[in-house]
């Protein structure tokens, strides 16, 4: 049996709340991605308005849809941990929820994909000194473990001085630090999955011998404009139908496949679209895209 571990003994706690309306695995993403968090165990509490849970299917190697959809829905028990996939930052989230409906309360559970808080409480015990990898097992389609890391230790922040009894009453709380803006803000699960599914496809066409694909499409100015970035796995993609979508994966200059507003993968066609770069928004690359006449 082959069994990996690492023995911490660095641990800090980020511990917090999520505003009323805000999506919790993204507001979570944003905090572990600001703190440089590579190693950690997580969980919270709360009263949520939306939620979408997945489930893995063994017999189709992929997560499916098993809850989707609006009412109230409290947290019973959420329990994951944080990891990396590349340089991006993973959370898998495991929850049960106790959802009110007109035949009365049931539990519903899986890995939770969305959840938008009413009242929500969090607590991410960070390992400082470990950083755990993941990687596609493209044999039963599950994103692995792969590695837990002994890293160097950071500098620990000097604790400020304890009050004396007379001093003023402390300063309250102060909200979450804003998520940085000099890097993605992370993965969510099945983005990760269709990002290391990618990964891995060039991986086994390199060790057959196949030869590797062709540069990434290049983005195409409407108005004889200078070129910009390629597109790529992980920008976001205006399209004028389909909406404000990410993109998964390019497949040489012919296609790519991208995330629609509401989760569903679409394969297009590049040659039927113009699209053009126009900025930055939280470290990813925005391309709007025109249909050809």
């Amino acid at each position: 049996m082959n069994v990996i571990f690492r023995v911490s003994t660095s641990q800090q706690k980020l511990v917090g709340r999520v505003d009323e309306g805000e999506e919790l695995v993204t507001e979570l993403t944003r905090i572990c991605r600001s703190n440089g968090v590579a190693a950690a165990d997580l969980r919270a509490v709360g009263q949520f308005s939306e939620i979408e849970l997945a489930a893995f299917d063994p017999r189709r190697g992929e997560y499916v849809k098993v809850v989707e959809g609006e009412g109230y829905f409290e947290l019973v028990s959420l329990n994951g941990n944080v990891s990396t996939l590349g340089d991006e930052v993973v959370l898998r989230l495991d929850a049960v929820f106790n959802a009110l409906g007109p035949a009365g309360p049931q539990l519903v559970a899986g890995q939770l994909r969305r959840a938008k808080a009413l009242s929500a409480e969090f607590v991410i015990e960070v390992f400082g000194d470990l950083r755990m990898k993941r990687r596609l097992d493209t044999a039963s389609g599950r994103l692995d473990l792969e590695t837990i890391e002994q890293v160097e230790r950071k500098a620990e922040r000097s604790e400020p001085a304890a009050p004396a009894a007379s001093a003023a009453p402390s300063a309250p709380a102060t909200s979450a630090p804003a998520a940085s803006t000099d890097g993605a803000p992370g993965l969510s699960w099945a983005d990760a999955i269709a990002e290391a599914d990618s990964t891995e496809t060039r991986r086994e066409q390199a060790r057959k011998g196949r030869p590797a694909p062709k540069k990434p499409a290049k983005a195409v100015s409407f108005d004889d404009e200078p070129e910009g970035p390629w597109l790529k796995a992980g920008d976001i993609l205006d399209h004028p139908k389909l909406g404000r979508c990410r993109v998964m994966k390019v497949e040489d200059e012919d296609y790519c496949h991208i995330r629609l507003p509401r989760g569903k993968i679409r394969k297009m066609m590049m040659e039927v679209l113009d699209i053009r770069f126009v900025g930055e928004e939280d470290g990813r690359n925005v391309f709007e895209a025109r249909v050809r006449r």
